[in-house]
């Protein structure tokens, strides 16, 4: 669960559940204070609902964090059709309310035709002893 396992356990339950195939390039991803956590998650389950809703059969997604002291960027990219980012709708508005209700900040980057790509960038502290935590819990 997010709670215990923090945000990689959790999306790798989510992709091995998906109807869409996601691949997760989750490296460097450790625990983070439980709002930055939850948020993220939301975004991500948020893009993978449009990505199958909107994707159509062979849409693919792609999650990527990349992290370093200060900062966790979250890429959720598919594959799908893409959209007029004027169009965006209110999941996508949810998602960046989320994302900047911890201080982030969410990029859309959309065409149709092009695909979708999310990116939340969070200014945020590696929680301490994260490793240490997991291997108890394993």
């Amino acid at each position: 669960s997010l709670v215990s396992g923090g945000l990689a356990q959790a999306l790798s339950g989510v992709a091995a559940h998906s109807p869409v195939p996601i691949h997760l390039d989750l490296r460097g991803l450790g625990r983070y204070p439980p709002s930055v956590e939850a948020a993220l998650y939301y975004c991500c389950s948020e893009a993978l609902q449009n990505a199958a809703k909107h994707g159509g059969p062979d849409t693919t997604v792609t999650i990527t964090a990349r992290a370093d002291a200060q900062t966790l960027m979250l890429t959720i990219s598919d594959t799908g059709p893409g959209f007029e980012p004027a169009t965006i709708g209110t999941g996508l508005t949810n998602m960046a309310d989320r994302v900047s209700a911890i201080g982030g900040e969410l990029v859309i980057d959309s065409a149709p035709g092009k695909g979708t790509r999310v990116t939340a960038v969070v200014q945020t502290v590696l929680q301490p002893n994260s490793d240490q935590m997991a291997a108890k819990e394993s």
